[in-house]
This record gives structure tokens, sequence and C-alpha cells, in this order.
């Protein structure tokens, strides 16, 4: 078997799904009942940029993650030139391989539909 105890399992929205652990992912419940003896990491990635697979890296796998050659520096290419008003800081931003846009207080992101978090 191949795989990643450490990615995003499904997203069950079931509670009897819940109840029986379908929202944990096969590998995680491996690790689970046999510990780390049966995983090996893999640690050159082929997929993403070295900036955001650092992140992932560091948060995940202890910096044990490497980036290929092949797609350490890969970026998108922005195909349109940024409107006159991004400048600096914004526009350096949109060129960035990894950009975290905190949608929280907006209602369109937001499953309960309010426009700021609730104060619980």
């Amino acid at each position: 078997l191949a795989g990643d105890h450490q990615q995003l399992a499904a997203t069950v929205k079931s509670s009897k799904a819940q109840q029986l652990g379908l929202d944990r992912t096969l590998f995680a419940r491996l690790i689970e009942q046999y510990g780390d003896d049966v995983a090996a990491l893999l640690s050159i990635q082929y997929r993403m940029n070295e900036t955001i697979m650092g992140w992932s890296s560091r948060s995940f796998y202890g910096s044990k993650l490497e980036a290929a050659t092949s797609v350490a520096s890969r970026i998108l290419e922005l195909s349109e030139v940024p409107a006159a008003n991004l400048v600096g800081d914004t526009v350096d931003a949109m060129r960035s391989p990894l950009l975290f846009v905190d949608t929280g207080g907006l209602a369109l992101y937001r499953e309960d539909g309010q426009e700021e978090p609730s104060q619980s």
C-alpha cells in the first residue's frame, strides 16, 4: 500500500459514518493500530514548489521533505497584467507561491452565512 496518513481525510457529513470511523483514512487507522513501524517516509516530492512544500514539511513531517529540483522553484505566472492600483507588497504577494488569505469574516466563505465569526 502507498499513502499518507498526514493528508486530509475525506469530509464526512454523516454522523453515523463518523461514528463508524469513516472520517479517518485507512493509513491513519494503520498507524494508530501498528505504529510508525508500518510506514516509510518518501522524502522527495515532485509536485510542488519548495516554499509550499516547506510549510507542510515543517507543519506535518518534521522538516523531512525535500522538493525535487524539477519543481523546487516552479511558480505560476500571472497571465494578466496586475491592475494599476495593485503595487508593491500586493503584487509581490500575488506572485508568491504560497499565500494565506483570511476569509473568516466574509459571508461568502462561511457555512453559517454570518458576516463575522460568532462570539461564543
